[in-house]
């Protein structure tokens, strides 16, 4: 029991109770932490995004190196976020393929790719 009032003395306190209490608010602030680092991370990834679509040029995209399943996953979705979230002309991209996917990602009827492959 924590007893904590006036007059009371450091000889009178329980600290039995606040172990705990104090483990969870130190794991919360840690986590916090993280979270702060991800966070931190995604805004300079975005504002490193957004100097590329700022500049006005052409965009070359890929070629994703992985297995097409992750490339279906996550690549291509990272792509149309970045079309929908910068508002990016598609005709500025050119999204690399390392050949054979293009059945895969060919959607709302406006290519997302050319196939360098043999």
């Amino acid at each position: 029991m924590l007893r904590l009032g006036f007059g009371a003395s450091p000889h009178e306190l329980d600290y039995e109770g606040l172990g705990v209490p104090l483990r969870d608010a130190l794991r919360h602030r840690a986590e916090l932490r993280e979270q702060r680092q991800w966070s931190r991370a995604a805004w300079d990834v975005e504002r490193e995004i957004d100097d590329i679509v700022s500049s006005g040029r052409t965009i070359v995209a890929g070629p994703w190196l992985s297995e097409v399943g992750f490339e279906t996953l996550y690549w291509v979705p990272f792509l149309r976020w970045v079309k929908a979230a910068f508002r990016l002309d598609p005709s500025r991209v050119v999204a690399v393929s390392r050949g054979g996917v293009g059945v895969v990602v060919r959607r709302d009827r406006q290519p997302l790719r050319r196939d360098l492959g043999p």
